[in-house]
């Protein structure tokens, strides 16, 4: 399906007032025209915005916390794996994060079913994800195994942020000050 990786947010901006503008042309009738007109545009954008990569993963993220806090582990693991190959999003997945966890054992459970299913498909973001998983259910030496295994210039910022707050929980203050050091003497096998 052909679609936009990344829809810009400042045209989601304009479709919703394209939406209001053309509901009060209609109260008009020399605008009726102008109405029309300023519908469609914005149905059009609007279109482009849910069909864009990052809104459907976007989708498969908020489903799979769903599931997660319903405790259903395997058609979470689906979804979040569907939503690391259609587009790894960050942001959504930060946010979904911060949000108030109603099971944090159920992230546990995820984490390590996703886990399990590296071999398919393994991504540094289902890495990132898994990790976080394994943050959430506090379990740092699992969350820091997801993580250290992949290449620094891979990672994140937020990987990398999250890989540091593992690394300082564990008082491994060092290696989570200085994490390019730390990768280059974990492949030395120091």
């Amino acid at each position: 399906m052909i679609g936009l990786k990344r829809f810009p947010r400042i045209v989601s901006s304009f479709y919703i007032i394209g939406y209001i503008f053309s509901f009060f042309a209609l109260f008009y009738r020399e605008r009726w025209l102008f109405a029309a007109i300023t519908f469609a545009v914005s149905a059009f954008l609007h279109v482009l915005h849910l069909t864009s990569l990052e809104s459907r993963s976007a989708r498969d993220l908020i489903r799979a916390k769903k599931l997660i806090d319903k405790g259903e582990t395997e058609k979470s693991v689906e979804r979040l794996i569907r939503a690391a190959k259609t587009w790894p999003n960050e942001d959504m997945l930060v946010q979904l994060n911060a949000l108030i966890k109603k099971h944090p054992e159920n992230y546990g459970k995820t984490a390590e079913a996703l886990s399990r299913r590296f071999t398919e498909f393994d991504s540094p973001f289902l890495r990132f994800v898994a990790s976080g998983y394994f943050y959430t259910a506090k379990n740092l030496t699992r969350a820091k195994e997801m993580l250290i295994d992949v290449p620094l210039d891979k990672l994140s910022v937020k990987a990398v942020r999250l890989l540091g707050s593992i690394l300082y929980e564990q008082k491994d203050y060092a290696k989570a000050i200085n994490l390019p050091y730390c990768k280059k003497r974990n492949q030395k096998g120091d």
